[in-house]
């Protein structure tokens, strides 16, 4: 008698965690909205240029979610990619006049160079990532 008591007791909290954790997703997903941290970075005279108020280096917090957009403002047909070396964050090539989106949840704290990988060296920058 005791087991099968047991039993329900545990298939009734396993019930409740489902439900709780399905609500929480719609609600996550359908009514609120997620925050969400947003750089322009602006290919330019073969340098990234940050638009609006955002100071360079980047810097978010571990857990938030990102979204990068590079613009490729060159006056020349010069083409540019984004990548953060070592997180597998990357863009495909951004030909002028066009722009990329990136975005992704900051899970690895550190510092993190990101760069055109068409043309190293010139054009790269730090994101920090903090707890």
């Amino acid at each position: 008698m005791k087991i099968k008591y047991a039993l329900m007791a545990v298939a009734t909290l396993v019930a409740g965690a489902a439900l709780v954790f399905s609500l929480r997703l719609s609600l996550t997903h359908k009514g609120t909205k997620e925050a969400v941290k947003e750089f322009v970075l602006i290919a330019k005279d073969m340098k990234f240029h940050i638009e609006g108020e955002a100071k360079l280096p980047l810097t978010v917090r571990k857990g938030e979610r990102v979204r990068l957009t590079i613009k490729n403002e060159e006056s020349q047909p010069i083409a540019h990619n984004f990548v953060i070396v070592g997180l597998g964050i990357r863009t495909g090539y951004v030909q002028p006049g066009e722009l990329e989106t990136v975005e992704f949840i900051a899970g690895h704290m550190g510092t993190w160079l990101y760069a055109c990988l068409l043309h190293p060296g010139l054009m790269e920058g730090q994101i920090h990532i903090l707890p």
